[in-house]
């Protein structure tokens, strides 16, 4: 019977989920506010391959570049088709309802897959009686989570700082649940230590088709690992000098898809501006966006920050912590000094930061949750919980904005 329950309240927490996702991404594509109507009709394009070749199609259609990382435009085109079906397309208003459902329907499906992972992995790593029903919990936390709010440092909510939860992008929702399948596949790797070639093959496809929905990812992941690798062949003295040379060679594929990428990204750049490639310099892109970049990081990582210090000599031991801070640091140091020459305020280089995000408030709330089973640190735990809770408060706030105001970058009140 608890079972049966608690299938019942994962089923009506998704079901709830689902329809204030698909609400918000609705009302944002049906008024071309944020980036789901471009992809979605972009992702419509897709349709001339069939009777255009495909240098043509890359020369002469304006986001062509998305065949760089297509996944997301493949699954809206589908769901594109399958609504022409029995919606009239004919008019311009008629075309856009159908895109503007069909983006929003391919988000939804993203964000309740990430949501069931979320599920699936508090469910597993969550201790105590009513581990399921917390699970339930956190999952729907996460899905709102957003950073700490203070208008004297940034008058923003989410330029110059960032977030783990996204609402206005597609390919950041469908490349999220691969970053947490990842992630997990790859701690549990490291934690058992063993160098059995089936799971790194596993990893590295995995890892390759992540590419495939966005590179923001193992963009920022390849990095980490690298970091990750270095620290525990060092710890471990160089005993997992091995696990380390098989990680290198599984990520090869990823590698190899990055210069593919690379080169459709630059091209496609080219046809902006001739002075395209990657710049370097201090905050170019988070200090063009806050005033106070240091400070708005702060509040963005606010809890794994609380975390963190709660679990600071553990940290070279907890192989999970380790690599989610690894993460973080990648993520962190590339939005912070890496730019692009061409759309610079973009922001490219936060996706992978964002992702980093993710990972981190999940390892956290899965230590948060362990370190209350053992009724130690009350005091450090009730202020990393409080903290939490903002993080969910202000992100729910921002939810609203988006909903009610479409206010996706000014202040939250």
């Amino acid at each position: 019977m608890r079972k049966t329950g608690e299938r019942m309240l994962y089923i009506i927490c998704g079901l709830a989920v689902a329809a204030a996702s698909f609400a918000l991404f609705y009302r944002t594509a049906i008024t071309a506010t944020g980036d789901l109507f471009f992809h979605a009709r972009t992702a419509n394009t897709l349709g001339l391959l069939r009777s255009i070749p495909l240098r043509e199609y890359i020369e002469t259609v304006e986001f062509s570049h998305i065949l760089g990382y297509p996944a997301w435009h493949f699954v809206c085109k589908v769901l594109i088709e399958i609504l022409g079906l029995f919606l009239p397309g004919g008019t311009e208003e008629g075309l856009n309802r159908i895109l503007a459902l069909a983006g929003s329907a391919a988000n939804t499906l993203f964000l309740i897959v990430t949501f069931s992972l979320y599920i699936v992995i508090f469910r597993h790593f969550f201790q105590g009686k009513n581990r399921g029903w917390l699970a339930a919990a956190a999952a729907c936390a996460m899905v709102f989570a957003g950073p700490l709010y203070c208008r004297w440092i940034n008058p923003n909510y989410y330029w110059g700082q960032d977030s783990a939860a996204i609402w206005h992008n597609p390919t950041y929702l469908a490349v999220e649940p691969l970053a947490l399948i990842c992630f997990f596949l790859y701690w549990k790797m490291a934690e058992e230590g063993k160098t059995e070639w089936k799971r790194f093959v596993l990893f590295g496809f995995l890892l390759l088709l992540s590419g495939l929905f966005k590179p923001s990812f193992y963009q920022m992941f390849l990095p980490a690992l690298v970091i990750f690798c270095v620290a525990d062949t060092l710890h471990s003295r160089f005993a997992r000098l091995r696990f380390s040379l098989c990680t290198a060679a599984s990520v090869i594929p990823a590698g190899l898809l990055a210069l593919a990428q690379m080169s459709i990204l630059s091209s496609a750049d080219a046809q902006i501006n001739e002075a395209n490639g990657i710049g370097v310099r201090l905050f170019e892109v988070l200090g063009y966006y806050s005033p106070h970049p240091l400070l708005s990081t702060v509040l963005t990582l606010g809890f794994p920050l609380v975390m963190i210090i709660l679990c600071r000599r553990e940290l070279l031991k907890n192989k999970m912590l380790m690599l989610a801070v690894c993460a973080v640091l990648s993520g962190f140091l590339q939005y912070a000094l890496l730019y692009k020459q061409v759309n610079t305020y973009a922001g490219d280089f936060g996706w992978g930061y964002s992702l980093s995000l993710v990972l981190i408030f999940t390892v956290g709330l899965i230590l948060l949750n362990r370190l209350w089973q053992t009724r130690k640190k009350r005091l450090g735990l009730y202020i990393a919980l409080g903290v939490f809770s903002l993080h969910v408060l202000f992100g729910l706030l921002y939810y609203k904005e988006i909903l009610v105001n479409l206010n996706l970058y000014g202040p939250l009140w």
